[in-house]
């Protein structure tokens, strides 16, 4: 699917050469194509790839898709079915580059329930459903580096949230997908799901945090 991308994309690609504007060279080519796309880019005259991906594929039942056999699956009812958002976080979620994954729908509603719905929804959820405290209010004073109530308490889930961005990135650097998205799920599951000794959640003691600190409210947290 990324040769055919950049296949529709050549014509725009070499335009841009003639007016500086052109991204060209893609950075990494798959290895399915590290044969006949330099080939063809040498051909053309085009600087070749800098990086060679090499990535595990997806199997249907454990068996290799081929379509020779009928063992396939069509993206257009998947999409249909699941979404295009839910196709390409169970993509990106599922596929690495090292080993075979296998598609099934079964994964994908368990990733839906699990990872969007429980886990990503949960978190949007209790932080935007502006009970007790205003996002606006506690972005404003993040900013301004006025929250300032930050007292220890779930050390262990600030560290991760701070430590988040920066692991992502380098396994993104990696072109590790799969690594990154699993990781930044944990993350999120880490701050919905754990509970304070009070039978709390983490998430909804942070947000009363910044509710304190906004200064609508000075009682005991």
């Amino acid at each position: 699917m990324a040769g055919r991308l950049i296949a529709t994309s050549l014509a725009r690609t070499l335009s841009g050469r003639q007016s500086g504007n052109s991204d060209w060279p893609f950075l990494t080519r798959i290895r399915f194509h590290c044969v006949y796309w330099p080939a063809f880019l040498m051909a053309l005259d085009l600087p070749l790839p800098k990086q060679i991906l090499a990535h595990a594929h997806w199997t249907l039942g454990r068996e290799k898709m081929a379509k020779s056999t009928g063992n396939v699956v069509n993206p257009f009812f998947a999409i249909d079915r699941f979404g295009v958002d839910m196709m390409r976080y169970y993509l990106a979620h599922d596929g690495r580059n090292s080993q075979d994954s296998d598609y099934s729908n079964e994964n994908i509603i368990e990733r839906y329930k699990k990872g969007l719905q429980g886990g990503l929804g949960n978190l949007t959820s209790r932080i935007l459903r502006g009970k007790g405290w205003s996002v606006r209010d506690a972005v404003k004073l993040a900013r301004d580096g006025s929250l300032g109530l930050w007292n220890g308490q779930h050390q262990e889930q600030y560290d991760l949230l701070a430590a988040t961005p920066g692991w992502f990135a380098g396994r993104m650097n990696n072109l590790n997908v799969s690594e990154a998205t699993q990781g930044v799920m944990k993350m999120i599951y880490a701050v919905c799901d754990v509970h304070t000794s009070s039978g709390k959640s983490v998430i909804d003691s942070i947000c009363r945090l910044m509710y304190t600190s906004n200064g609508r409210n000075h009682g005991p947290l």
